[in-house]
């Protein structure tokens, strides 16, 4: 039997990638408020209805039957990566939002991702910024009225370098299950040393970079006269040469500086984050690439400006987690 999905919170499209791609599943039904990230989601997966427009603003009924619904509600408001800055109870919501879909249709299965934070998710002070004595209460809350509807949920925070993507990001999953059933979790396909019995190793992120792409020469890049490596950036680089020789990644933003090639990428971002050195040329990665180091297909397209693409990407949930996870779901379904 193929499950008939809803992608609400769709981005470009990750779940129902990697959903699709199992056979096992077929988004009918797709919603996101980003015109650009409809018209990606639509450019690859036709055959689903689309709507663009906030959940909040959108009724359950504009979904026809369903037997899965999957939901990336905005992660930005838990996340750690905001520093600190002030936010909102109003802004951290989009998980209830959920809710009354899963009340009216009823499905067998909810999958919902977001960040690792989201556990902690917790009232906020007047300060705008969460109460540490009320950490991961509203998670909590949230999960107990899932419960409370007649299913059963557990969560997990799974690394997509486990299931075949070349990058390491780390997201916390909640399946839930109608009745009191048994919940399927995924088993790692990947591993960080290679299993011989039943796991490959991780991939690497050089296998996926297409070193032919035209760069820089670095000596280029320094004394470029609009827009020249910063003296952090080029520390970085010397610090890379000294750990890993000639071909190695920049890492902006987040915790930044120099990381493997022979390793799965650090979690793609919204914004260009890495820059590539490869002996003495130096450029930024592109989206194609990121997209397949995301786990997308290389043909799978993404619509928008280079700053749009990657903005996409770094939103996107993993196509081979999504898949994993739609196969042990199908495999009991």
């Amino acid at each position: 039997m193929t499950l008939k999905a809803a992608d609400l919170f769709c981005g470009a499209g990750g779940t129902s990638c990697g959903a699709e791609s199992t056979g096992a599943a077929r988004v009918v039904f797709a919603l996101n408020h980003w015109d650009i990230a409809i018209q990606t989601h639509q450019a690859n997966h036709p055959h689903a209805r689309h709507v663009n427009s906030r959940l909040d603003q959108t009724s359950p009924t504009e979904c026809g039957r369903i037997d899965l619904l999957f939901a990336s509600p905005p992660c930005t408001h838990h996340s750690r990566a905001r520093g600190g800055r002030p936010t909102n109870n109003s802004e951290r919501s989009g998980a209830w939002e959920i809710l009354p879909w899963l009340e009216g249709h009823r499905p067998t299965w909810l999958v919902v991702e977001n960040v690792a934070d989201f556990l902690e998710w917790g009232p906020v002070g007047r300060d705008g910024r969460p109460l540490s004595s009320m950490k991961g209460v509203t998670f909590h809350s949230w999960l107990g009225a899932i419960v409370s509807m007649g299913y059963t949920a557990e969560w997990r925070i799974l690394n997509s370098a486990d299931y075949g993507a070349a990058t390491a990001r780390r997201r916390l999953f909640v399946i839930a299950r109608k009745a009191r059933r048994r919940i399927p979790w995924p088993e790692p396909t990947h591993g960080h040393m290679a299993n011989h019995n039943s796991q490959s190793p991780w991939k690497q992120a050089e296998e996926l970079i297409d070193w032919n792409l035209p760069a820089r020469s670095i000596s280029e890049a320094i004394s470029h006269a609009t827009r020249p490596l910063n003296p952090k950036t080029i520390g970085w680089i010397e610090a890379g040469r000294k750990r890993f020789g000639q071909r190695f990644l920049v890492s902006y933003y987040g915790n930044g500086g120099p990381s493997s090639v022979e390793a799965p990428l650090p979690t793609i971002t919204t914004r260009d984050r890495f820059g590539l050195v490869d002996g003495d040329r130096f450029r930024m990665l592109t989206p194609p690439e990121l997209q397949v180091l995301q786990g997308f297909p290389a043909e799978y397209r993404i619509c928008g400006s280079r700053a749009d693409q990657v903005k996409q990407i770094g939103n996107s949930v993993s196509p081979c987690v999504a898949a994993a996870i739609t196969r042990a779901i199908a495999g009991v379904a």
